[in-house]
């Protein structure tokens, strides 16, 4: 049953919200002066969180957060909220009123596309200012809050090691707590109780570690509370026990910075939420905010089926890749699009290398491409597909250093270049920093020129970065602690200028340190996540995870050529090993540059087995960026099964993915979700094509057993009212 708010009346939501408002009803936005101090209550929220802050003008204090539907209340008695700030000599957890901050500026303002913000500034006795604000999303159950450090005098401000938008304490005597986040260097969802103290982070440059996202579960209550932070790294999310009570601070991480003269620090932006259930109906609030309020507005019949398709071969190139548009547009793709390889001067012994040449994104190799790219940017739009192509806009050949970049725009680190040289025979690449602002605009005119000139469809953007040290040149604009930060800024700069100019643009992120990064989910409509994609099992179960932070339809997994697809020709074990990438944004790739991996060269019972899935997998796409139900408990094993529902939110319609993996269970009962109880669906097969009907009363009370006689088998089930 889809989970439904606890009913409240009017009189019982007063008697909840009566001790702060004077039991006063208020609207969202209202400020009032609180019954018990010289206090104004400044009132947020609009649906089901409900959230009062009391100003009380050199002090702050979170008076309530609380689910409106159900009357669970998380804040701390007199808990200090705002801003959290730690230099090496101080620390500002919250306001309150010995904080050494004095306001300069308030303002409560009734926003056009609903919702309310309140806004804060304070300045301290060395003139540093500290803006901060929090805002309610309109018709939802998410805050978000922004800060920005200003050092308007002649001095460094040194040591900032921390620096943030949100500080607050919420209860620690309401029940247990878990805590559930997501691995971004593995995909996994962790679970964990709550001790004394716990940290989530972003990880370092080109080593990620978290997902931004945390969701504080109060499982005896059925309460959670969610945090996110839209930024890729250098973050930390930390929880403290203090006076018996949970201190939650949000924010950068940073190695002692300065804030330089008339330097902004600007902190990420984090959003916090409310509900009520379990783990997976906090997911409806978390995706519908970052449908509504982050993304880019939804493009037709997305998620695309996509083919990715480059060469390093001697010759054939251009012959191979035009070969493969017509049997891609038959075999259903809407996306035809080109990886590396493409520029002047790349790779052509077969390699795979796409170091050699990387970085000139203003000309294509026509040696390889002797009609050109736009050529076939034309004849794919021809046959109905969209076309796209490959960039790494943070790397450069090394020896195109000083010609085709000046030396000027080079990460160096203590003087040395940030290189990487494999010595197999590819060219070393050298890192850009994009901290440099002349890198950055000449990244945006390259790029930007160069969907204009191939008429795009598609960017990705592939930010593998280089391990090991990041850019302290001294004449970059940032600091010596700071280069990863500074890039990162430069990166999301680049980004926004992409997505305001081409709106229409899809643009991939790609790249170990970046992927499901909340801060460039404003632009990025597609997330790859894994080069490692050659193994079902690994597909499948990382999608899975992974649509605990994003909606699965913008997650990306491929079928690659691989000794699964050569050594199976069994057609229900091929439904699965390409059904394993269906449970997001499903495509095909040629992984290692070479025209041998094309698709159009795999097996006859392949071939077929793409087709029929694809033609399947059109029939429920539009349902994976609706609500999703894990109605098995996502594993990390090879010998369990893995089963995931996508329901549409107004219950009319849902698709069930089922895969047995090497369980020696044949038969499993499916717990239904998100259905509607008193309706009778048609519950069809997309193997067999057979249907039944069955109450959704029945679905979800009794749930759907699902037979699958062989292992590693698997089956898609579409559900839909009569």
């Amino acid at each position: 049953m889809k989970s439904q708010a606890h009913r409240v009346t009017r009189r019982k939501f007063i008697a909840v919200t009566g001790a702060v408002v004077g039991a006063q009803l208020l609207t969202s936005g209202d400020v009032h002066a609180d019954t018990t101090s010289a206090a104004a209550a400044i009132h947020l929220g609009e649906r089901q969180l409900q959230c009062t802050i009391l100003d009380g003008g050199t002090s702050l204090a979170l008076r309530q957060l609380a689910n409106r539907a159900t009357g669970f209340d998380w804040a701390a008695p007199a808990s200090p909220v705002g801003p959290c700030l730690r230099q090496a000599d101080s620390t500002l957890l919250g306001l309150n009123a010995g904080s050494g901050l004095n306001p300069i500026k308030k303002d409560v303002e009734k926003l056009k596309q609903g919702g309310t913000r309140f806004s804060m500034q304070w300045r301290r006795a060395d003139g540093l200012q500290i803006a901060w604000s929090v805002k309610s999303i309109a018709d939802g159950s998410v805050l978000e809050f922004d800060a920005a450090l200003t050092n308007p005098g002649k001095i460094p401000v040194a040591g900032v090691t921390n620096f943030g938008p949100l500080s607050f304490r919420f209860r620690g005597d309401a029940g247990p707590l878990k805590l559930h986040s997501l691995s971004r260097a593995a995909y996994r969802l962790k679970t964990a109780d709550l001790g004394d103290a716990f940290t989530l982070r972003g990880g370092g440059w080109n080593a990620a570690d978290s997902v931004g996202w945390l969701a504080i579960e109060n499982t005896q209550k059925g309460e959670i509370l969610f945090v996110g932070i839209q930024w890729e790294s250098a973050w930390e999310i930390t929880l403290v026990k203090e006076n018996g009570n949970w201190r939650l601070n949000c924010g950068l991480a940073m190695p002692g910075r300065s804030v330089m003269p008339e330097e902004t620090l600007q902190s990420p932006r984090v959003f916090l939420g409310l509900s009520n259930g379990d783990l997976d109906d906090s997911l409806r609030e978390l995706h519908d905010y970052l449908r509504c309020n982050v993304f880019p507005a939804p493009l037709p019949k997305f998620p695309w089926v996509t083919y990715d398709i480059w060469g390093t071969d001697a010759a054939g190139v251009e012959e191979g890749i035009l070969s493969e548009i017509a049997f891609a547009r038959e075999l259903g793709v809407e996306l035809f699009y080109i990886d590396a390889g493409w520029y002047e001067g790349s790779a052509k012994n077969g390699s795979g290398d796409w170091f050699t040449g990387v970085g000139n994104w203003g000309k294509e190799d026509f040696v390889k491409f002797p009609g050109g790219l736009l050529n076939i940017s034309k004849k794919v739009h021809q046959a109905g597909m969209k076309f796209g192509l490959w960039f790494a806009p943070q790397l450069v050949d090394s020896h195109r250093v000083g010609s085709l970049i000046p030396d000027a725009w080079v990460a160096r680190r203590d003087g040395v270049q940030v290189q990487l040289d494999l010595k197999n025979g590819w060219s070393p690449i050298t890192q850009i920093c994009l901290g440099d602002p002349d890198a950055v605009e000449y990244l945006k005119k390259a790029l930007s020129d160069a969907v204009s000139r191939y008429e795009l469809d598609w960017l990705k953007w592939d930010n593998s970065g280089l391990p090991g040290p990041v850019c302290n040149r001294a004449d970059h604009g940032h600091q010596g602690v700071d280069g990863a930060l500074a890039a990162l800024r430069g990166e999301y700069t680049i980004y926004e200028h992409l997505h305001h100019r081409f709106p229409q643009l899809v643009i991939e992120n790609c790249g170990y340190p970046s992927r499901l990064d909340y801060g460039l989910a404003r632009y990025a409509r597609a997330n790859w996540l894994s080069d490692d994609t050659s193994a079902s099992l690994g597909c499948r179960q990382s999608q899975i995870h992974g649509s605990y932070a994003f909606p699965a339809a913008h997650n990306t997994a491929w079928i690659v050529k691989s000794a699964e697809i050569a050594e199976q020709k069994d057609p229900d074990l091929l439904d699965t090993i390409v059904r394993s990438r269906m449970v997001g944004l499903f495509g095909m790739g040629t992984l290692t540059g070479k025209l041998d991996e094309r698709v159009s060269l795999y097996s006859p019972e392949m071939r077929n087995a793409l087709k029929r899935n694809i033609a399947a997998y059109k029939t429920y796409r539009h349902l994976l960026d609706q609500d999703v139900y894990h109605v098995i408990p996502p594993s990390i094993a090879a010998d369990q099964w893995d089963a995931v529902a996508f329901c549409k939110r107004d219950g009319q319609q849902a698709a069930l993915l089922v895969f047995r993996s090497g369980s020696k269970e044949a038969t499993r009962v499916i717990q239904m979700r998100g259905l509607l109880r008193d309706r009778l669906y048609t519950v069809k097969s997309l193997t067999t094509g057979d249907g039944r009907r069955i109450s959704g009363a029945t679905l979800l009370a009794e749930g759907l057993t699902v037979l699958l006689p062989k292992p590693n088998a698997s089956e898609i089930f579409t559900l839909t009212c009569e």
